[in-house]
């Protein structure tokens, strides 16, 4: 039949049955024209074996109308070569369906450019499995745009590497939902550069887990702005080791507020530099628990200006142990 379909119109082709579309070989194939392909109905489409799938010419591939293309079966779909895949065009990529989408092989879906992977809408972006969110290339990663990355499921992010992560930037980092924030893993959130973590927004602050505060580094606390500090809550300051708390710069002591400056545990507490304590206004000193005041070290104590100690309370001033109260 090959002989003859270059002979065939394009009517003569739309109007084949199903079943001789089903058993043309793939050197038939070979023989259609562009125009041919073109011509092709969503229900012979839909017959294409695999087989013939992958036997067509990207120039086949680029010819198929959208609709057609979403009448190739699934199993069709991923016996597409990387060559085959990048010869269909943007608007034949978002018009995948959700399921010719999530059975595409993790190398397919690398291999989507930019502009492709651009061209995907939201939905289709959720329908992405774990396995090829963790395939997505950085290039991809960073031209995400916001409603899509919100669609990615917080199983595909946490699989992200931390490469991966860094690839989003700052604007797409602040587009994340607070569900997604809060499934990062540590490692992903401890590699944030500190531009990246400063893009999050109040909210989001608010939902990072007492692990992952747990887990930010010296450098990215240091670099927290006040309103990144506000936003954080007592459970997230109760949290906090000695590497967070001893990485507080003067500026950001005295604008804790007191809640949170009490919620610090006794251990971190006593990581304070002598700057650090000195940084604290007499008003933040006052509303030390009794139990921080009792768990600062002899030199912290001596350290505290006559006003600060003057701010103590009666219930903090018998706190004091015998060492601290002897310097």
């Amino acid at each position: 039949m090959a002989s003859i379909i270059p002979n065939l119109s394009t009517a003569i082709i739309a109007g084949l049955s199903t079943a001789t579309i089903a058993g043309l070989t793939t050197q038939d194939w070979a023989a259609f024209s562009t125009a041919q392909i073109a011509a092709l109905t969503s229900a012979q489409v839909a017959v294409i074996p695999s087989a013939s799938v992958s036997a067509l010419s990207t120039d086949h591939i680029g010819a198929f109308e959208t609709g057609d293309l979403r009448a190739i079966n699934s199993a069709a779909l991923r016996a597409l070569s990387s060559d085959q895949l990048a010869a269909l065009n943007s608007n034949q990529v978002g018009a995948l369906t959700t399921g010719q989408v999530a059975s595409l092989t993790t190398t397919q879906v690398a291999g989507l450019t930019t502009d492709d992977f651009k061209a995907l809408v939201t939905a289709q972006v959720a329908a992405l499995t774990t396995a090829q969110a963790t395939a997505l290339t950085t290039d991809q990663i960073g031209v995400v745009e916001s409603a899509d990355l919100r669609a990615l499921s917080s199983a595909a992010l946490r699989a992200w590497s931390t490469d991966q992560i860094a690839a989003l930037g700052s604007d797409s980092m602040g587009a994340l939902s607070t569900v997604q924030v809060a499934a990062l893993t540590t490692a992903q959130v401890s590699s944030l550069l500190s531009d990246d973590l400063n893009a999050l927004v109040t909210s989001q602050f608010a939902a990072l887990t007492t692990a992952q505060v747990n887990a930010l580094t010296a450098g990215q606390i240091s670099n927290l702005t006040s309103d990144d500090l506000r936003a954080l809550g007592t459970a997230q300051y109760a949290a906090m080791g000695t590497t967070q708390v001893g990485s507080f710069t003067t500026d950001q002591i005295g604008a804790l507020e007191s809640a949170d400056l009490r919620a610090l545990n006794s251990t971190a507490l006593r990581s304070l530099s002598s700057d650090q304590l000195a940084a604290l206004t007499s008003d933040q000193v006052a509303t030390l628990t009794t139990a921080q005041v009792a768990a600062l070290t002899t030199a912290q104590v001596a350290g505290l200006t006559t006003d600060d100690f003057n701010a103590l309370g009666t219930a903090q001033v018998a706190a004091l142990t015998s060492a601290q109260a002897s310097v």
